[in-house]
This record gives structure tokens, sequence and C-alpha cells, in this order.
């Protein structure tokens, strides 16, 4: 299939930017997608749309008539996108092409250059289309919550948004449409489901085909086991850990003897028993973790201590918290239950 020419239906913004829009703008570019109808293109005139900075979503406008750009307002959604943009470590266009190859055997149909990437810091964007629209949004963002397990750090809260406002560029040389891509089929959804299997309370859901080891990480005083969190909180909490917790620390924790190569670590894998010294992966730019052996785990430092010590995710940050001695700050504690707590036990 000569992908240059398939066409695609998608709702964008009708001007073009040579910058990326500030604030004030970007309420002007919302209005005017939400408000025409949505735009039926091949990829090729789509690259163009890019090159010329027009900011996009990934699906189409359902209600052109609705006040605002609701998800529930968004369907037929073409593409998903990755968002690479990591201050602490540096990552190339290829590689990160080669890491999502690797986990998911798929290539991106169109990646560019952001409006903000320079030599020094590169940003860029990687678009992976569908052979087929995905219909309803709720399917679109359980997807992401997958991917999100898989590239941690690539996937923010706006990123998996339906509704999210994807900005083009201004470095047209940079976009391109990749000759080798396949547009994602059942095939793509299947191998999602395999090595990202997604647990509604949060991050990666064990599986039962899977004998995992016996935890080895040794016991630990819960240091926070008369602390109550605020429940809203808990995304901020979780980063928190992600942020001041090493995932090279747990993976050592659990038995494992890394090995660096450069841009990643690798290691027999701990969490099944593995013994191929290659099979499991950290990479460094993500802070996150694979098993190639046996796809028995995948994601950040929660996600691995969920799964090896058979925690929900609640109580494996809570593990986390107490295992590696982290301070809370006082926002994410629940300070009216602390100081009943506290006047208990002075009584």
């Amino acid at each position: 299939m000569n992908l240059s020419q398939l066409f695609i239906t998608i709702s964008c913004d009708n001007e073009g930017f040579k910058h990326k829009p500030n604030k004030y703008e970007v309420s002007d570019v919302t209005k005017r997608i939400r408000t025409s109808p949505p735009k039926t293109m091949t990829v090729s005139d789509f690259c163009g749309l890019i090159a010329t900075g027009h900011t996009f979503i990934s699906g189409c406008v359902i209600d052109p008539a609705a006040n605002t750009l609701k998800a529930d307002n968004t369907h037929n959604f073409c593409f998903f996108g990755l968002d690479i943009d990591n201050k602490e470590y540096q990552v190339t266009p290829s590689e990160m092409i080669e890491e999502v190859k690797a986990k998911l055997g798929v290539e991106p149909t169109i990646f560019y250059d952001t409006f903000s990437s320079t030599n020094e810091h590169r940003k860029f964007r990687l678009l992976y289309f569908f052979e087929k629209p995905i219909k309803d949004y709720q399917t679109f963002k359980k997807m992401y919550c997958q991917l999100k397990l898989l590239f941690p750090n690539l996937i923010d809260n706006s990123t998996s948004n339906p509704n999210r406002l994807w900005f083009a560029t201004n470095k047209a040389n940079s976009v391109r449409l990749n000759p080798n891509a396949k547009l994602l089929g059942n095939d793509f959804f299947e191998r999602l489901n395999e090595v990202a299997p997604f647990d509604c309370g949060g991050g990666y859901k064990r599986k039962k085909d899977i004998n995992y080891s016996e935890c080895m990480a040794g016991e630990y005083e819960d240091i926070y086991q008369h602390v109550s969190f605020l429940k809203e909180k808990t995304h901020e909490l979780a980063e928190y850990v992600i942020e001041n917790v090493s995932i090279c620390d747990y993976v050592e924790l659990a038995g494992a003897e890394l090995k660096d190569l450069g841009s990643y670590y690798t290691c027999a894998c701990p969490f099944h028993g593995g013994d191929n010294e290659s099979g499991f992966v950290i990479y460094k730019h993500s802070n996150s973790a694979f098993c190639f052996t046996k796809n028995c785990c995948a994601g950040d430092v929660i996600s691995l201590c969920k799964i090896y010590e058979n925690k929900n995710y609640f109580d494996a940050i809570r593990s986390l918290l107490s295992r590696f001695k982290l301070g809370v700050p006082m926002d994410y504690i629940d300070k009216q239950k602390l100081l009943a707590l506290l006047q208990q036990g002075g009584n």
C-alpha cells in the first residue's frame, strides 16, 4: 500500500503557525477545530499541514455546535502519538523508533520535530496510524493506559486525552513519512494486550500463566502504616515515587546484576527467574523496564513493585515509600486523619 495516498479524516485547524501557539492563541485554535467539519485528505497532504504549522487532534469532532471540545465529543481516532521530550536523558528518533518496534513490532507512519526542538535538546513526535479508526473515546483511552505502561515518561495525561491538541511544527524539513510503516490492525492490539495487560486499579496486571519469582527484596518497616494519603493526589504521589526511586536500585534489590550498555541496562529478568542476561532491559530515557523473554512485566518502578511483591497499585506505592525511606510532602497526606491519629495517640 502506498501510504502517501491513503485517505484519512481528521479535525484540524484551518490556520497554520510559524511558532508554538501561546495560551491565547490556543483558545482560538480550539474553537476553530471544534466548530469546523472534519477534513478528508491523503496522508501526504496531512504531512503538508504538519509542515506548515496546522494543529490537529487524533480523531474527529462529533458535534461542531457543542460549546467545548471534550473527549466525549470526539470519535474515529486514526492514530496514536508519542511525544518525546525528556530533559534528563536524550534519545534520538531512531533510538525511540527501535524501542517501540522491539516492544510492539510497529514503526511510525509519520515523525517530526516540534516547534521547540533544538540541536541541544531534541523534541519530536511519532504518529502511528490504524487500519481502521478507533470509534469511541473510551477504547482509545484504554489503549493509551496500556501504552503508558510501556512508555511511562512519554505519555502524560494530556497525551492520552482523546481531545488533546497536537501542535505541528515550523521545521518543514523534519516531517517524514516512513515508507516502512504498516497500518496498525488486529495483530497490533493483540500484541499490546499480550505485553501490557492493564489493571483497572492501576499499573501492570499479573499474568496467570507466568510463574513469578518469590519476592526476595527483604522485609521493611512500613513507616507510613498509620498515614492516610489523599486519593485525589494518587497521581502526583506516584510521580513523586517514580522521580525519587531509582528503577535500577529496585531491580538490583530483586537480585539482578545490571550491565550498562550506554542508553540502557540489561540483565536476566529477576521477576520470573530468567537466565537470559539480555532478556530484561531498563531504558534510561524513559526510566522504564521491559521483559523480552516472557513479557512478564513492563513499566515504571511502581509497576515492577506491584508485580514482584504481588500488591495492588497503591500498596506498591506505600512499599516503595517505606523501602527507600522517602519523606512525603504534606500536600499528599490527609491532614485531618493525621491530626485525629496524633490526638488519639496523645490520649
